[in-house]
């Protein structure tokens, strides 16, 4: 047997790329099924979420996924090393990126420049007698160990949804084939692809991660080689953290393949199979050449493209690697797209590359129990996942993780808080994960609301992302909040019976328990009017209230179970003194030719006016008209040309009325016209000869309109052009009867 690792040199470290974190991949005890949980409902519009719509998309499409079989090999479209490019390709922004191992990830490159990866010769196919795989059975509950790194696979493209599956081998990626990140009958990449770690019958016991990016190699995508057909995802959610991996390894020797038991995982979708239950499988393999093994007599489903072939140890703790995806048939062969040292290297080059350079901590994963709770009922205990996903190691880290009720899927600080945590001591390798275990007397808060909510946790730490900071979506655990009806609210500031009140007092009390708003009353009346609904146990009534005034209040505490209406509370605020006079009139008092469109208006007197009393009329004095709380009266419609008119404004607050002066203007005889608008001729043909009808916009204060006519192209109107003055806003010009040939101009004047 020979086989062949590769070890980097990246900044002066061996890093040997095979990560997976101890113990990690066959952890017991984890997550159980929580359907609901993933079934998100947002009730607001999250921000900076690139796969909002996706998430909508593809469970309106789920059931749409076409069930097709196993693709058949075919010759490559062309003669490559496919080993010599790479090609990356971001869903989302739909850049691809495609270059040599050199270019794209340097640090599989030696000091000299050398390619490190061992290169194998031969390619020519060894075969050993027939072994078959076993049939296959369904696993019934995949969310257990091992079967939980098993990944379903939706994908979206050219308009439809396929199937397809992977195998997790690190926190953040996913093995599949290469036919199922790129359409090579297309010759395009596929649009999105949801990842479901351990589905079973529409269950995500996990949630769901999307396609961030897809990788394989030009041999696949330009020359369609099917030795190439295997492929990475990067997941936006790095859900290997909660499931465990397996780790990828290869080996160079055929007949170990043949001599060893492999075992196949999948999610067929072809009769008998509909694509909802993982289908395992184990066996030898009987043919293989460096780069697909193949297996006879063993049908090839549709659906389990890209499904993983793990090989496991004889010897307990059972190890368990990954070798092989899910590829084609091939005369009654099932191929297997087989791990070799290139594609090892590459692969963990593109892996190691993904991960950022800059310190970062990962929450998810979130569970809390119990699954029902009551405001002011403590929480038993919860979990959660802390995952480092960045290159560098968390050393003895301290920070703080704060639990917080949401009505939406998407956690942040916005939220309910309910609790915090300080942990010390933390150490996370690069793609390590650790399970926090954390219990939880603190009560729920009263202010949660009833019905279906979202309970998540934020780390409060400095790294270089924040957005993976909170367990939000898939990451948020669902509970069914009871609420109790709020207590009464109490103490009320102002006291009940208060006098002297300051006119621009605000209103405060103590919020009942369980409150989660306030319907605020307030105003003269008692019962008192409704305001508004509030959080706040402060109410600022708008403006200033008026002094000397008896006001009534009431709070009326508010939650999901009901209305506890409050105590109707009164007060009366400061008595003013009398109001200065008003002044400053406008018009000035005895001004001549005043508008007869004008609005008259004044300036309140010293002191404290609630509202005026306008006195406005041809007589003297004038007769009252209307108590107003602006100061200008506009009267209605026009004021008569050369009236003289007569005005008062008396001022009022609650201590009484201070009488104004008399005030005087006259309007003026003429009113300015503007010039008549809109001018339009029309020829009358009906008749014989023609007639020119004129017509134009109503100016006015205008009773007359002189027509004025000539052959001069902008002449100035006199009396030697007037032809006519009319009444109205027409004119009919009867003199082209007599000569239709001749070009007129017109001009109308307005008159009074």
């Amino acid at each position: 047997m020979k086989v062949i690792k590769a070890i980097y040199a990246i900044a002066g470290v061996a890093v040997i790329l095979m990560w997976n974190s101890p113990g990690r991949s066959d952890e017991q005890g984890q997550k159980p099924a929580f359907p609901e949980a993933t079934q998100i409902q947002q009730e607001e519009t999250v921000p900076d979420d690139p796969y909002a719509s996706w998430r909508e998309w593809f469970r309106a499409h789920e059931q749409d996924a076409v069930n097709e079989g196993l693709p058949e090999w075919r010759p490559p479209r062309m003669e490559t090393l496919g080993e010599s490019e790479v090609t990356v390709f971001d869903p989302l922004t739909r850049e691809v990126r495609r270059g040599s191992l050199r270019e794209l990830f340097p640090q599989a490159f030696d000091a000299r420049g050398q390619f490190v990866p061992f290169m194998e010769e031969s390619r020519s196919d060894e075969r050993n007698p027939l072994d078959a795989f076993t049939v296959g059975e369904i696993i019934e509950d995949p969310s257990q160990s091992p079967w939980k790194v098993n990944c379903k696979l939706l994908i979206s493209a050219n308009g439809g949804v396929g199937h397809g599956s992977g195998i997790l081998i690190d926190g953040n990626h996913v093995l599949t084939a290469g036919h199922c990140v790129y359409n090579i009958d297309l010759d395009e990449w596929v649009d999105m692809i949801e990842v479901i770690p351990a589905y079973d019958e529409g269950v995500r016991p996990f949630g769901t991660a999307y396609s961030a990016q897809m990788f394989t190699w030009t041999g696949w995508t330009q020359a369609h080689d099917w030795n190439w057909d295997m492929a990475v995802i990067k997941l936006d959610r790095p859900v290997g953290a909660i499931t465990g991996w397996f780790p990828y390894d290869y080996n160079t020797d055929n007949n170990w393949y043949f001599s060893h038991t492999f075992h196949s995982t999948g999610y067929p979708v072809t009769s008998p199979f509909n694509g909802v239950r993982l289908n395992y499988r184990t066996g030898p393999f009987d043919s293989a050449n460096v780069n697909i093994l193949y297996e006879l007599d063993t049908t090839a489903y549709g659906g389990m493209s890209g499904g993983g072939v793990y090989y496991r140890s004889g010897v307990l703790p059972f190890t368990r690697t990954v070798h092989a995806v899910a590829s084609h048939g091939f005369g009654g062969y099932g191929g297997f797209n087989r791990m070799t040292s290139t594609k090892w290297n590459a692969v963990g080059s593109y892996i190691w590359e993904s991960r950022p350079d800059t310190l970062d901590v990962a929450a998810l994963g979130c569970k809390v129990f119990p699954e029902s709770l009551l405001t002011g009922e403590s929480i038993d205990s919860l979990y959660f996942y802390l995952y480092n996903p960045g290159q560098d190691t968390l050393t003895n880290v301290s920070l703080s993780v704060t639990l917080y009720i949401s009505t939406n899927a998407y956690i942040s600080t916005a939220d309910v808080y309910v609790g915090t945590r300080l942990l010390t001591g933390l150490t996370l390798s690069s793609g390590e994960s650790e399970k926090i275990v954390w219990s939880m007397p603190q009560p729920v808060p009263w202010n949660v609301t009833a019905g279906r909510k979202w309970m998540g946790v934020v780390v409060n730490y400095t790294d270089g992302n924040s957005s993976n900071n909170s367990t939000s979506y898939d990451d948020a655990d669902t509970v069914i909040i009871g609420i109790a009806p709020p207590t009464q609210a109490g103490e009320p500031t102002p006291s009940n019976g208060s006098t002297n009140v300051g006119v621009n007092a605000n209103l405060t009390w103590q919020s009942g328990l369980g409150a989660a708003s306030h319907n605020v009353y307030f105003g003269e009346t008692n019962p008192p009017p409704f305001r508004v609904n509030q959080t706040s146990t402060l109410y600022d009534p708008p403006g200033s209230m008026f002094p000397g005034h008896v006001y009534y209040w009431r709070i009326d505490e508010v939650n999901s179970a009901g209305t506890t209406q409050g105590v109707v509370w009164h007060f009366t605020t400061t008595f003013p003194v009398l109001p200065g006079q008003a002044g400053d009139p406008i018009p000035a008092n005895n001004t001549m030719g005043v508008p007869v469109t004008t609005t008259v208006s004044w300036s309140a007197g010293l002191g404290f006016t609630e509202s005026f009393d306008v006195y406005f009329g041809t007589t003297n004095p004038p007769p009252f008209v209307t108590n107003m709380f602006l100061q200008e009266y506009n009267p209605p419609g026009n004021l008569a040309l050369n009236i003289q008119y007569f005005w008062r404004i008396d001022s009022r607050n609650a201590s009484g009325v201070t009488t104004g002066n008399l005030w005087t203007f006259r309007t003026g005889d003429v009113v300015p016209l503007e010039a008549p608008s809109e001018l339009t001729i029309q020829i009358v043909e009906s008749v014989a000869p023609s007639l020119a009808v004129l017509r134009w916009k109503h100016v006015a204060f205008a009773n007359q309109y002189q027509v004025h006519r000539s052959t001069i192209l902008n002449f100035t109107p006199g009396p030697a052009t007037l032809v006519a003055t009319v009444p109205d806003t027409f004119w009919v010009d009867t003199s082209v009867l007599s000569s239709p040939e001749t070009l007129r101009y017109y001009v109308i004047t307005a008159g009074q």
